[in-house]
């Protein structure tokens, strides 16, 4: 057994640590705890006693951190270590990414036809004149969208940087790209659930939808965007299980058609506040909330068979949150280009480069769907 797997196993154990010298050469492995207030264990007194019998140093008599000059002998005895990990404070969930369908794409725009009425002939009397009644089709066309995160680092932070990579410390290059594709993920997310093709809005970042040309969007449109036949207004009131039923029943029949067939629902997706107001009612109804586990281990609270996902990216303000009712068998995120790394052209001391990314949204039957506005 290792040194490191001894102290792991008796890491609560005050006297199997006191043989350790705290700060010394032989000092802890890696990972293990000698503190933890929960736990009422504290073993500081006990590595000090062990490091003073080894160096013979009574260190109650000796200078402290605190007893030093502050700004002048402290920062210049005691050296700076900064942790290489880098805690991501603006980290979200992209669950809609991963969950829509991803399907490749040929061309600048995304085409496919529709079946929307059917020409049935039915009975008729023995010997009756028979008439072809023709299908009805229809064609929807929508244009690919193109995405853009441009990064640059210059040539001495990069010089700089690589000089700590020994001690795992990230390099900068690195890191401006991974940032880079994960801001990518993060404006892919936002788009599909609010994006807009026709009105500029202000998108994640606070950028304008319109780029460079405020005039329209850049965008596709997204989730709630692109529902409309089953868009049910409640006007600030707050959810209730007969708004849910509604929604799911007018996705399964097409806002009740005599035309149009069957939908299949099997998402909803909506905001935190929206999702904790579902739970409530749930335990009034059934006494009980029922989870589901969905796609790569996604635990989900779910209502009559359907799953309910929660993103920070769905409208939190009272009055314009949302819920939506999917058939994610309706949705694509057509292709032309997934994300991709290039770098750009060097003209100064500096590396530069972007990710970029071709694709459209788009929904085969958009009436299979059903979405609740305005919430409370």
């Amino acid at each position: 057994m290792t040194m490191s797997m001894a102290v792991q196993e008796q890491q609560y154990d005050t006297k199997a640590l006191r043989k350790y010298g705290y700060g010394w050469e032989d000092t802890l492995p890696k990972e293990v705890t000698y503190v933890d207030g929960m736990a009422k264990f504290d073993a500081r007194p006990a590595l000090r006693e062990g490091l003073e019998k080894k160096s013979g140093i009574d260190f109650s008599k000796a200078n402290t951190i605190s007893g030093l000059t502050s700004g002048t002998t402290d920062l210049t005895l005691v050296p700076i270590y900064v942790d290489p990990m880098i805690v991501d404070q603006t980290r979200r969930l992209t669950p809609l990414v991963e969950l829509i369908p991803r399907v490749t794409n040929y061309g600048r725009t995304a085409d496919f036809n529709q079946l929307t009425a059917r020409g049935v002939v039915g009975w008729r009397q023995e010997d009756a004149a028979l008439s072809e009644l023709n299908d009805t089709y229809s064609r929807s066309s929508t244009g690919i969208k193109f995405a853009y995160q441009v990064g640059r680092v210059s040539g001495p932070l990069l010089a700089a940087s690589r000089q700590y990579l020994a001690s795992n410390y990230m390099d900068a290059l690195n890191l401006e790209i991974r940032n880079k594709t994960v801001t990518m993920r993060y404006t892919e997310e936002d788009t599909i659930i609010n994006g807009d093709a026709t009105t500029t809005r202000t998108a994640y970042g606070g950028n304008s939808s319109g780029g460079d040309a405020a005039a329209y969007a850049n965008e596709f449109s997204g989730l709630f965007k692109s529902i409309s036949t089953n868009s049910i207004t409640v006007s600030g009131n707050n959810i209730t299980i007969n708004y849910l039923r509604q929604a799911i029943r007018q996705a399964r029949t097409a806002n009740n058609s005599a035309t149009l067939g069957q939908g299949d629902p099997n998402l909803m997706v909506t905001d935190f506040a929206t999702l904790d107001n579902i739970k409530a009612l749930l335990q009034d109804y059934q006494r009980y909330v029922n989870t589901t586990e969905i796609a790569w281990g996604m635990k989900t609270v779910e209502f009559e068979g359907l799953p309910i996902v929660a993103s920070k990216f769905c409208p939190t303000s009272s009055n314009v949150k949302k819920l939506a009712v999917l058939d994610t068998n309706t949705w694509q995120m057509r292709v032309l280009q997934d994300m991709t790394y290039e770098e750009l052209a060097k003209t100064n001391d500096s590396y530069k480069f972007m990710m970029k990314l071709y694709e459209t949204l788009i929904t085969t039957a958009e009436m299979f769907n059903a979405q609740l506005t305005t919430l409370a």
